[in-house]
C-alpha cells in the first residue's frame, strides 16, 4: 500500500471509515500452528479446508474453530479441489488422493509423475491433471481409478474443462484441445508452454498467458488477439490467470503495481487501474499487488495488496471504492470469495509465513466469475461452470402484502441444480433441492413494515445466484371478542435462535407483562407458535373487561434467546363481541 501524501491519507482514512459502516465484518481468525502451501478452499457447508507445510491437511468450522487434521503421508503439492462432499489433492510422493470431507480418506492412486499445476474437475465428478513427463490424466473421482491418461509431450500443463466438457491444456509449445475421452480434438501452435492455467470466460474464448504475454483463443483453436495497451505497445502480464466478470478480463501487469481491463471479444482496454476509465484516476493509490483479485456477483473486485489491506475496485470502470485492513496487516494473498446466505464469505491467508486465516462476511454478494474456474470461486474446479439461471416470480417488488407473503421461483443449471433456498431480511426460512418453489406463510406472523425477500438459487459447484425484492407487509389488527377462545400466536425463525418466549401486555414497553410463554422451569421453548392456556387468556380478558373503552389494544411479542425480538404485533378485545 502506497500513499500520496497526507492529504491522500486523510482521503483513504475517509474511505475506511465510509466502507467499515457497511462494509467487511471480521466474523473470525485462524492462526495457523504451520505456513500454509496454498490457499485455502471453502466447501458448501461453509468449512475451509487448508494443507500446510508439515504435511498436514486441516479443516475449519463455520467459527473458524479446528474441525479436524489429518496428514496424508506426505506434503500436498496441489490446490485443494472440493467436489460437493470430497476433497481432491496430490501429495509429494505421487499420489492423487480424495477425502471426505469429514477428514476421512476414501481413496488413492499412484501417478506417473508430479502434476504441473492444479486438478480440474468435471461436472461429472472426473479429475483431470497434467504431469511433468507430458501425461494429460483422467481419474473417477468416486474411486480414484485410472481412466484413461494420454501422452501429449514432454510436460502437460494444468487443464481446463469447457463448458462440453472438453479439456484445454499446454504440452510443449502446443495448445491442446482433448474431448473427454482423452481424444485430440485440435492443437494449435502457442510458440511458448506455459503452467499457467487457462482461463475461460463464459463464450469459452481461451486466455493462455506465457512467458508474460497473454494471448486469446476461441474454443476452436483459432487465434483471437494479444494483449496491447491503446498506443500498441505489448503489456506484459504476471504469470497468473485473469479473473474475468461479463465481458471484462482483469490483468495483473508485470510488477504487481497495475491492473489491465481488456474486453474478451476485441482485446480493447477498457480502463486502467492507474487511470481508469475516465477523468478521476486513482492516483491517491498506487497499489502492490499480491495475487489474483476476486469479483463478486454485483462486479465489485477486491484484491489483498503486500502489507495485507484488501482494496476494493468496480470492475466496469475501474475506480478505488475503498480499503480494508487486515488483522496481520502485511503479507496479503489471494482473496478467496464464496457464497454465504445471501451475501458473501472472503477468506483471506495472510501474516508472516502466510500462518493466519482471515473469514469476512462480505455484505456485497457471493463471486461473480460466473464459473469455477482457478481462484476465481472458492473450490478450485478449475472449469468453466455457469451459475445458476434464476427467474423469481413471486413475490414482486413494492408488493403489498395483507394477508399470505407467497414466494415462487424456477431455476436450473448446466451442471446441476443443488438448491433453491428462501431468505427473509437475511434469515433462512425454506429450502428445496428441486428446481422449483413455491413457498407461503401468513403475513400475520410478520411485524408491519417492509422486508426484503431473497431467493438463491445454488449449484454443486459453488456458484449462486441471488434474487431479492422488497415487499410491504401491513396486515389488519386482529379482534377478539369476551368470549373468544385463546389464538394462536405464530412467528418466523431467526438465523440463531431455536427457542422463543412470548410475553402479552396492554403497554407497548412490555413493563407489566400479563401473559407468558415463560413457566418457573423453561424461560424458552422449542417453538414457532404459542397458545395461551385458557387460564392466562382470562387475564387478558379480565383486564379489558376493567378498562372504560369498549375496545382495547394490546401488544404481543415473540422474543428469541440469543438475538431479542423476533416480531412485536398488537390485537384487539372487542367487549361488545
Amino acid at each position: 500500500m502506497r500513499h500520496k501524501g497526507l492529504k491522500n491519507l486523510v482521503l483513504l482514512f475517509g474511505l475506511l471509515i465510509g466502507l467499515s459502516a457497511f462494509g467487511q465484518n471480521t466474523l473470525w481468525q485462524y492462526n495457523s500452528p504451520s505456513p500454509l502451501v496454498f490457499d485455502p478452499s471453502i466447501g458448501p457447508n461453509g468449512y475451509v479446508y487448508f494443507a500446510t507445510d508439515d504435511s498436514m491437511l486441516r479443516a475449519l468450522d463455520t467459527e473458524g474453530q479446528p474441525a479436524w487434521e489429518v496428514k496424508p503421508g506426505s506434503l500436498i503439492v496441489t490446490p485443494l479441489a472440493v467436489s460437493e462432499d470430497r476433497l481432491f489433492f496430490i501429495v509429494a510422493s505421487n499420489e492423487a488422493m480424495g477425502y471426505g470431507t469429514d477428514g476421512k480418506k476414501v481413496w488413492s492412486t499412484n501417478i506417473s509423475a508430479q502434476p504441473t499445476g492444479p486438478l480440474a474437475v468435471s461436472g461429472e465428478n472426473k479429475i483431470f491433471f497434467g504431469t511433468n513427463d507430458g501425461y494429460l490424466y483422467c481419474l473417477d473421482g468416486n474411486g480414484g481409478a485410472v481412466l484413461w491418461k494420454k501422452k501429449l509431450g514432454y510436460i502437460c500443463g494444468p487443464p481446463t474443462v469447457g463448458n462440453d466438457g472438453t479439456l484445454y491444456c499446454a504440452s510443449e509449445n502446443y495448445l491442446h484441445a482433448v474431448d473427454q475421452k482423452g481424444n485430440i480434438k485440435w492443437r494449435q501452435n502457442s510458440f511458448n508452454y506455459s503452467p499457467v492455467p487457462i482461463a475461460i470466460d463464459s463464450y469459452d474464448h481461451l486466455f493462455y498467458i506465457r512467458g508474460g504475454i497473454m494471448d486469446v483463443y476461441d474454443k476452436f483453436g483459432n487465434y483471437m488477439w494479444e494483449a496491447y495497451d491503446n498506443d500498441g505497445k505489448l503489456v506484459e502480464v504476471e504469470k497468473i490467470p485473469p479473473v474475468i466478470y461479463g465481458d471484462t478480463a482483469i490483468f495483473v501487469n508485470a510488477g504487481g503495481s497495475d491492473f489491465y481491463a481488456f474486453d474478451v471479444f476485441s482485446g480493447y482496454v477498457k480502463w486502467q487501474y492507474s487511470a481508469t476509465c475516465d477523468d478521476l484516476p486513482n492516483d491517491s493509490w498506487s497499489p502492490a499487488i499480491a495475487g489474483i483479485p476476486a469479483v463478486d456477483s454485483s462486479g465489485m473486485a477486491m484484491f489483498c495488496d503486500t502489507e495485507g489491506v484488501i482494496v476494493y475496485f468496480e470492475v466496469e470502470c475501474g475506480h478505488l471504492y475503498g480499503w480494508h485492513p487486515t488483522v496481520e496487516g502485511y503479507n496479503g494473498t489471494n482473496v478467496i470469495l464464496a457464497g454465504r446466505n445471501t451475501g458473501g464469505l472472503m477468506v483471506v491467508a495472510t501474516g508472516q509465513g502466510k500462518r493466519s486465516i482471515i473469514a469476512f462476511a462480505h455484505w456485497n454478494g457471493p463471486a461473480g466469475g460466473p464459473w469455477s474456474q482457478w481462484l476465481g470461486t472458492p473450490t478450485h474446479l478449475q472449469r468453466r461452470d455457469d451459475a445458476p439461471m434464476l427467474q423469481m416470480n413471486k413475490p414482486l417488488p413494492a408488493d403489498n402484502i395483507t394477508t399470505w407473503l407467497e414466494v415462487q421461483g424456477t431455476a436450473a443449471d448446466d451442471y446441476g441444480l443443488k438448491s433453491l433456498e428462501v431468505y427473509i431480511n437475511g434469515d433462512f426460512v425454506f429450502k428445496t433441492m428441486n428446481d422449483y418453489i413455491g413457498w407461503g406463510t401468513d403475513a400475520a406472523t410478520f411485524a408491519d413494515g417492509q422486508y426484503d425477500v431473497s431467493l438463491v438459487a445454488r449449484d454443486y459447484a459453488g456458484n449462486q445466484t441471488v434474487g431479492e425484492v422488497t415487499v410491504n407487509i401491513q396486515t389488519p389488527t386482529p379482534v377478539y371478542g369476551m368470549y373468544s377462545s385463546p389464538p394462536l400466536f405464530s412467528w418466523l425463525p431467526n438465523s440463531n435462535d431455536l427457542k422463543y418466549q412470548v410475553n402479552i401486555s396492554p403497554d407497548p414497553s412490555f413493563y407489566y407483562v400479563l401473559a407468558t410463554s415463560a413457566t418457573p422451569e423453561r424461560g424458552y421453548k422449542k417453538m414457532l407458535s404459542w397458545t395461551p392456556s385458557k387460564k392466562k387468556w382470562k387475564k387478558v380478558l379480565k383486564y379489558a373487561a376493567s378498562q372504560a373503552s369498549n375496545q382495547t389494544l394490546f401488544y404481543w411479542r415473540a422474543v428469541g434467546k440469543y438475538d431479542g425480538e423476533v416480531v412485536t404485533k398488537t390485537f384487539i378485545i372487542d367487549k361488545t363481541q
